[in-house]
């Protein structure tokens, strides 16, 4: 039995839903639009297979194609099965079929092979509109559901020099792509369409009796002065678990300014119709992992990605690809963003006054 790949290459588009690469055939092969099909030679691994054809044929590479875009890094993995496999007859000859997919950088570039004369990106009906094939359409369409349940994590850091970390997960729960970006104001334009819940790990509320008036550099405020000096509800349900994120009128300026600086984050998601909920990326790390991890030393970071490759498919391995601290927490936020979506989580904390989201 003959074996072959199918690949299908995808790009979320910023500010925009999810294209996909389809190639076409010469006249003298049927003209017809495909996406990155090819066989396996004899020994070789159908993952080791998709990443050949897809670069033989497009010049993607794999391995951890990166990408800069208006000074934000964008980062994707390598080609994944989609555990699709379907069996049909050519010339004879029985054939299995194998597809995988992979994400790219919005900008890559294509270098097509001799074998097709033109490359396009195209959306989900004007791909169905050229496909010939039921195999094709199929694993499509598997693709495509998993791409419009997407689940997203932002990671305003504190110590973050930069804009706040992005990541975003597929309806798998497959780590698809994560950037630094250059502002909290490019968060809602990075995100694609598609995106079901947003994580965000730093504060999206305050206490009851406490406006942000209370967080000026000198509040002169006539707010309520029985509001407790350990925060809301949900800050001592932390302090429980060991994890201290206070929101209250006392702290440095520093972490005053971080505290605005989130709550407007949560305006301008709400802004743009997005699901947003208060997540804790130290706390779910202690939950999910059973033990404290080290902080953001480089040895704590690497104990960190490493214990999350088991959680979330499509993480790269730390020697290829060691995530920053905030890029850790973005991916922590989107996990529990997407167990929250499938109803696997818990609260901490008075919902009208403002839960964290934990795993359950």
């Amino acid at each position: 039995m003959k074996r072959k790949v199918q690949v299908w290459a995808y790009r979320l588009v910023i500010g925009g839903g999810v294209e996909y690469l389809l190639l076409r055939r010469p006249r003298s092969r049927g003209n017809g639009w495909q996406p990155v099909t090819g066989g396996a030679k004899e020994g070789e691994r159908l993952e080791a297979a998709a990443r050949r054809e897809l670069a033989e044929e497009t010049g993607i590479g794999s391995l951890g194609s990166r990408a800069t875009v208006g000074g934000r890094r964008r980062m994707s993995g390598e080609a994944y099965p989609l555990g699709l496999s379907y069996g049909f007859s050519y010339r004879g000859r029985e054939v299995e079929e194998t597809v995988f997919a992979q994400c790219v950088p919005e900008d890559s570039p294509i270098e097509l092979s001799d074998e097709h004369v033109h490359a396009h990106w195209f959306d989900r009906q004007q791909v169905l509109a050229r496909l010939e094939w039921d195999g094709h359409a199929s694993a499509l369409g598997l693709l495509d559901s998993a791409l419009t349940s997407l689940a997203a994590g932002i990671e305003p850091s504190l110590a973050a020099p930069s804009g706040p970390a992005a990541a975003l997960l597929d309806g798998g729960g497959r780590l698809v792509a994560w950037a630094t970006l250059a502002s909290d104001l490019a968060v809602s334009g990075w995100l694609p369409q598609g995106v079901s819940v947003v994580g965000v790990d730093a504060p999206q509320s305050l206490p009851f009796g406490m406006g942000r008036c209370c967080l000026e550099a000198e509040p002169r405020c006539e707010c309520s002065e029985e509001v407790p000096p350990w925060g809301r509800a949900a800050d001592r349900g932390l302090m429980e678990l060991g994890v201290i994120r206070t929101v209250d009128r006392r702290g440095r300026r520093l972490r005053r300014e971080w505290i605005l600086r989130s709550l407007e984050l949560a305006d301008l998601l709400r802004l743009s119709r997005l699901r947003a909920i208060e997540v804790c990326a130290a706390a779910a790390r202690r939950e999910l992992l059973e033990r404290p991890m080290g902080r953001v030393a480089f040895r704590g970071r690497l104990e960190l990605q490493r214990a999350l490759i088991g959680l979330v498919p499509g993480l790269p391995a730390p020697a290829r690809d060691l995530l920053s601290q905030a890029e850790l927490g973005a991916v922590l936020a989107a996990y529990t963003a997407r167990e929250h979506a499938l109803g696997r989580t818990r609260l901490l904390g008075d919902p009208a006054e403002g839960a964290i989201v934990m795993p359950a």
